[in-house]
């Protein structure tokens, strides 16, 4: 999710060093690269929902619903 909103913000930085602590924390390197190429197979279904949530609230907070 941090990564979501470091690739949101166009923070590289950011982006590189969430997808540091991710793998540290057990996340493989296809995963990320399917994540990196907005492909996302490697993912299950709640981690997809959890990371369109993560961009939704990064981009457009005011449209996110309380259901969501």
């Amino acid at each position: 999710m941090r990564w979501v909103a470091a690739r949101a913000n166009r923070c590289q930085y950011a982006e590189e060093t969430a997808k540091q602590d991710g793998i540290r924390a057990g996340a493989t390197a296809v995963a990320w690269d399917s994540l990196e190429s907005s492909e996302r197979s490697q993912w299950t279904e709640a981690d997809k929902a959890a990371l369109d949530f993560a961009h939704r609230m990064t981009v457009d907070s005011d449209a996110v619903t309380d259901e969501q």
